[in-house]
């Protein structure tokens, strides 16, 4: 028996669409590869999560306690292998959500059972990537009638990952008007999916099913505002697992060479500069940028924003509980899951940030993220 990883996804992330069909979409399949690349040992021993994608804390939580206790009793990856050790991985609200599971402290609608003291012993490394320890300014500007807007940002990220399967040029154009749609239809079905992206049957009806779950349930839009955050970090004050490791990103500030580039790289650039300058909010707190090792000593100018430093989505000091990174990235919210412009692979994302993050930074990142999980 050896080591296992599980994989977090965060705010619209999911595990695989299309899983057996013709052109699966993993959301992680490019960090399984990095990590494998560098920890031979854990080939077949990577799993990710399928969270609710917008569902509450609480939930979020549950699935991944129940995950974790399914990985103990029947293994882990496709082969179900047997492990002595499980280590948790997890992107945004996936980190946010792997340091609640290990936290012995309980908070109002903690769901875990008493045989949580039991797992624990079992848990390796916790690392959270780009977390919202304590919450982001972009969850308050996303409440209330910007939550419209969800569904359709939640399929323009999954059609950017797509298109490293089966690129279609005009997809993301398509897309877009698709997203029009939305906006006026809270979902579409699976036939408009299937018939104006070129989806497969099983793999349309699995999206569809997840935007509408984005439209029943955004809790999550309510737990990650920074307010409270700050309520629960007091509760659960003083519980955290000394195995917690925090990487943290932060990306350029919006600049005219982010929204040109083409009608796509306009719209992506757009996007964007909106939720850069969303989450970058000057009374947010903790407004300290995070210190610790740099992934290149080189890429620190981004942080002399202080306090309106974020990768997009999180305030870089959001990303740590206590202001101590273990690995500093520049690098925006979605370069370090792997969607990004890649020389190696095909695809692109729904951020035009400027960082310049590259296929090497990213073996790089995950080459060190793969030497914490000891």
């Amino acid at each position: 028996m050896g080591d296992g990883v599980l994989l977090i996804p965060g705010f619209f992330g999911f595990g695989t669409f299309g899983a057996g069909g013709p052109a699966p979409i993993r959301y992680f399949d490019h960090v399984i590869a990095a990590l494998e690349a560098e920890r031979p040992d854990l080939r077949g021993r990577i799993h990710a999560t399928d969270p609710p994608p917008t569902g509450s804390l609480v939930t979020r939580v549950e699935r991944l306690y129940e995950t974790v206790a399914a990985v103990f009793a029947h293994g882990i990856g496709p082969q179900h292998l047997p492990i002595e050790r499980l280590h948790l991985v997890g992107h945004s609200t996936g980190g946010l959500c792997a340091r609640l599971l290990t936290n012995r402290h309980r908070w109002t609608g903690d769901l875990r059972s008493g045989s949580y003291s039991d797992l624990m012993q079992y848990i390796g490394a916790v690392v959270t990537v780009a977390a919202p320890l304590h919450g982001t300014p972009l969850a308050t500007r996303l409440a209330g009638g910007f939550e419209l807007s969800l569904p359709g940002l939640s399929l323009l990220s999954i059609v950017a990952k797509a298109q490293e399967i089966a690129p279609v040029p005009p997809r993301i154009l398509r897309t877009l008007l698709l997203a029009e749609v939305v906006r006026h239809r809270p979902t579409p079905t699976p036939t408009i999916l299937e018939l104006l992206l070129d989806f497969d049957s099983t793999t349309a009806g699995e999206i569809a099913r997840f935007l509408d779950h984005i439209v029943q349930d955004h809790a999550l839009v309510n737990d990650l505002q920074p307010e409270a955050m700050g309520t629960l970090n007091t509760r659960i004050e003083g519980g955290d697992y000394a195995g917690l490791r925090h990487v943290v990103t932060v990306a350029p500030p919006p600049s005219l060479a982010t929204i040109t580039g083409g009608i796509v790289g306009d719209i992506f650039g757009a996007i964007y500069a909106t939720l850069y300058e969303a989450t970058a909010d000057p009374a947010f707190t903790p407004a300290a940028f995070p210190h610790g090792p740099w992934l290149h000593g080189a890429d620190a100018a981004p942080a002399g924003g202080e306090s309106g430093a974020n990768d997009g989505v999180v305030p870089s000091g959001s990303q740590t509980l206590a202001g101590t990174a273990h690995l500093i990235a520049e690098a925006d919210h979605l370069d370090v899951i792997g969607h990004f412009r890649s020389r190696r692979f095909r695809g692109t994302t729904v951020f035009r940030s400027g960082a310049a993050f590259d296929d090497a930074d990213f073996q790089q990142l995950w080459s060190t993220i793969g030497g914490m999980l000891r």
